[in-house]
């Protein structure tokens, strides 16, 4: 080189992505659709974005807990090179133009290690599920089970003498 420095700056190589959305009033309810695209050359791009609804915002939900990347108000995301991430959500604030803005861009820069793939509680709350038994898994009424069971062979049932009687492998 003729005694020029050259200095490699990556952040000037990612550029502002693109926001696109939609909005609608329904039932006091304003929903929200957006698609945020990376028009980045190469690599991905750390993306956060934030409602600009004055009312609280409602995210979707997986298994009763907020999808991931939703912290209040703001829905953070990573974006590939040339891909399209859709997000949604709803609030019972009024429309406003634009319902959702770009907060925060920057390159991302993966490192091996063991955090990237750390699981926290919210992470194991989606994957298990709901633990609560569908309404038609329960019995409309409680069987009575103070009698001997009766689907059982008579053999199988101990007599009441037998109930109390230690075996030689509990002594």
């Amino acid at each position: 080189m003729s005694g020029r420095e050259f200095k490699y700056d990556r952040a000037a190589i990612i550029s502002m992505p693109e926001l696109s959305w939609t909005q609608r009033r329904e039932n006091g309810v304003t929903l929200v659709e957006a698609v945020i695209e990376s028009t980045s050359p190469n690599g991905e791009a750390a993306i956060e974005l934030r409602s600009t609804l004055s009312g609280p915002v409602w995210p979707p939900r997986s298994q009763g807990v907020p999808v991931a990347g939703w912290d209040g108000d703001r829905y953070e995301t990573t974006v590939e090179s040339g891909c399209r991430v859709a997000v949604g959500f709803a609030s019972p604030g009024e429309p406003c133009e634009p319902p959702i803005e770009i907060v925060e861009h920057e390159p991302v820069a993966r490192v091996d290690d063991d955090e990237d793939d750390a699981v926290d509680a919210a992470d194991v709350l989606r994957a298990l599920g709901d633990p609560t038994p569908p309404r038609r898994a329960i019995p409309a009424s409680v069987p009575d089970t103070s009698g001997p069971d009766t689907s059982l062979p008579d053999e199988w049932h101990l007599a009441e003498d037998e109930l109390d009687v230690e075996t030689e492998r509990e002594r």
